[in-house]
């Protein structure tokens, strides 16, 4: 006789497996914080004991914040978790942090506020900032063993470079002029332009600078902008700086230089440059109002393009804070010939 089971009783039983089976998982296959494994789920946040402090009971540098009794790790000594800012420094809530603080290095994640011992002779130096309209930088230019020398050992000698009108689709030119820059680091923005003709920012900077902020203003979807800025805030070991990049349209100069004030945020130390084509035919800065408070360091008479123009187009704008560091600023000219660019270089020195 075969027995038969009531649908209730079957599904008693599949219940009974499921709830068997989840257990097993609980118990065996769940990750489980203290046993010393950084498992599936588990971050530094909600389990530091397994992801952040190894198996000798030491704290790394990736460990936020202080621990009772338990020591950092050889090499690292116990330092305030704080950063820089215009004002002074300031304390991180979190309490303190290890660091290889008294090595004689400043190191990446160190700052004169949290091992002064070994940054604080940094926040003596100067910090160099530029901006280069290569003119339809690609592929046919990259390909130019010679151009491509030229470009490198020019940016070399600056500690931050924004570089403009990179018009290869792929980004391939840009990568490879990067590569000829082993003591930097480099980003870019997205392509822009309202016709097929599109353009990118290329930002160049020296190892041991950090970039904590970056906003790519394209798509703008108020369309203000032929080629929407970049805005790109800069950490050294003491010193903070957020730049705005744009290359406005010449037949737009003024309305785009408006927008730009207008989304620009005057607090700290802030500089705005590029190609801004302001001069000649395309503005007057003497007489139009955008950007009238604050500091134009390339001045209306100075001559920044290789054609037979005398054109003021590539601009640096400082407000008070960073004119407050200001030092001196130079147009590049050596070398710089047609086929080159049709701008030279521009940069302004801080001291920061």
């Amino acid at each position: 006789m075969v027995k038969k089971y009531s649908k209730y009783g079957i599904f008693g039983i599949i219940i009974i497996l499921i709830t068997i089976a989840m257990l097993i998982f609980i118990i065996f296959g769940h990750p489980r914080c203290g046993n010393n494994v950084c498992e599936g789920g588990e971050t530094a946040e909600n389990c530091p004991e397994d992801c952040l402090i190894n198996a000798s009971k030491c704290r790394n540098e990736s460990y936020p914040c202080t621990v009772e009794n338990i020591p950092c790790c050889e090499g690292l000594v116990e330092v305030l978790s704080a950063f820089p800012s215009e004002t002074g420094c300031i304390a991180a809530s979190c309490g303190n942090i290890c660091r290889p603080c008294g090595d004689g290095i400043c190191q990446e994640n160190e700052n004169n506020c949290s091992c002064p011992e070994d940054c604080m002779a940094a926040c003596h130096q100067n910090i160099t900032i530029a901006n280069w309209n290569l003119q339809v930088f690609g592929d046919t230019k990259a390909s130019n063993s010679t151009l491509m020398q030229i470009y490198s050992s020019i940016i070399d000698d600056y500690d931050i470079v924004f570089v403009q009108e990179i018009r290869d689709v792929d980004g391939s030119a840009f990568s490879r002029l990067c590569s000829m820059l082993p003591n930097y680091n480099c980003q870019n923005s997205s392509r822009a332009g309202r016709s097929t003709s599109k353009e990118q920012y290329g930002v160049i900077y020296k190892n041991g600078i950090n970039i904590i902020e970056w906003t790519d203003f394209n798509p703008d979807s108020q369309d203000r902008w032929e080629r929407p800025p970049l805005k790109v805030t800069f950490n050294t070991s003491c010193y903070r700086i957020t730049v705005y990049n744009i290359h406005t349209k010449p037949e737009d100069v003024k309305r785009e230089l408006a927008y730009l004030e207008n989304a620009t945020v005057n607090q700290g130390n802030v500089a705005v440059l590029g190609d801004l084509n302001a001069d000649c035919s395309y503005y007057n800065a003497a007489t139009e109002p955008e950007f009238d408070t604050w500091h134009w360091i390339i001045p209306d008479n100075a001559d920044t393009t290789v054609s037979p123009t005398d054109c003021a187009y590539d601009r640096i704008i400082l407000n008070d804070d960073s004119y407050s560091k200001y030092s001196t600023y130079g147009i590049y000219r050596e070398g710089i010939v047609s086929g080159v660019s049709d701008h030279y270089l521009v940069w302004v020195k801080l001291e920061t």
